[in-house]
């Protein structure tokens, strides 16, 4: 009787997550490391870098102890700012990303595209002021099928095969605006304050699953406060990252401590290590480093919450990687011609 309830359980629990997905728009993607999925979490972070080019992605896998085929994201982007400005000291990011979601046994899968571009504001050449505003259009397809879910009989010991008669597959695709504005401040020398602010689906997007449905508006919002201690070796860096759609809140407060080790400016070796808990969910542990423009994060949530009695604890791993590209160009030199006579 043990393994049936158990069963029972698996399929109630991925029954509910369906639902949720499918009918009330609750599960959304999101991350434990935003920083690494810039354009996702708000358009307005388009660009926003120094340098003429950043490439990454960041892989998530969550629930891998508690059902056969694990929730799994993978993301990937690119942007870059552009030197079109209607101010001397202002420019713009463009940049793409692309993803895939997969959740759990059912294998309800959603793909999204976007593109979007970002307007920075300066309010002098050393951007101590700077004010952020993008926008993206997205593509989203999601899909279905029951015929790949397989529900182990616990008596038989063999599977049962296609036991959901009433979920039929389907396919769905849809578009989308996503909006965003940051503001970020250099305090003094020292420190440094960020405050971001997204609505994504702001088009409310009709979509036909189950039944017609909207997406729901997501929104997202970040508050950012970096401190640079006195050997201007090490920073820290306290962060709050909140989403909301509709019924289900996710809200995350991190500390983030990096210690640069090389002695040499042009080997910018940065180690990072922090700590964060996701309200009423998981304890993060943060780690990375950084190494001449190459940057690379590593996060697990430890769940605490009632359903670390289902994944015995074992909540999400994220890997993250992103590099930022410099272009050297070659200076022009105009050519000269001594006269033979000299």
């Amino acid at each position: 009787m043990n393994k049936i309830k158990i069963y029972a359980l698996k399929l109630g629990f991925v029954l509910t997550v369906f639902i949720n997905c499918t009918i009330l728009s609750a599960q959304d993607i999101h991350f434990t490391n935003n920083r690494f999925a810039p354009i996702q979490f708000n358009a307005s972070r388009i660009g926003g870098f120094e340098g003429n080019m950043r490439v990454g992605g960041i892989f998530r896998t969550q629930f891998s102890s508690f059902i056969q085929q694990p929730y799994k994201t993978t993301l990937a982007y690119a942007d870059a700012p552009l030197n079109y400005k209607l101010r001397k000291n202002d420019w713009t990011g463009i940049g793409v990303q692309f993803y895939t979601d997969q959740a759990g046994d059912l294998k309800f899968t959603r793909t999204g595209m976007s593109a979007g571009a970002c307007y920075h504001l300066s309010s002098d050449a050393k951007y101590t002021r700077v004010l952020s505003i993008g926008a993206t259009y997205s593509f989203y397809q999601r899909t279905i099928n029951s015929r790949d879910f397989m529900l182990p009989d616990p008596l038989a010991g063999k599977p049962v095969g296609q036991d959901l008669n009433r979920l039929a597959d389907f396919k769905e695709k849809y578009s989308d605006v996503n909006l965003g504005i940051t503001y970020t401040q250099k305090l003094n020398k020292t420190n440094t304050f960020q405050a971001g602010f997204a609505m994504l689906y702001f088009l409310n997007a009709t979509f036909n699953g189950i039944k017609e449905n909207k997406t729901g508006k997501r929104y997202n919002s970040n508050l950012v406060f970096r401190h640079q201690l006195g050997d201007k070796k090490t920073n820290l860096e306290w962060s709050a990252w909140h989403s909301y759609i509709k019924t289900a809140s996710n809200l995350s407060l991190q500390l983030l401590a990096d210690r640069k080790l090389s002695k040499k400016d042009a080997d910018d070796f940065v180690l990072k290590f922090g700590l964060g808990y996701r309200v009423g969910d998981a304890l993060q542990i943060l780690t990375g480093a950084s190494y001449q423009n190459w940057n690379i994060g590593i996060s697990y949530d430890l769940t605490i919450s009632e359903a670390s009695n289902y994944n015995q604890h074992n909540g999400a791993l994220e890997l993250a990687l992103y590099k930022i590209i410099l272009f050297n160009k070659k200076p022009k030199v105009n050519p000269i011609i001594f006269c033979p006579r000299l």
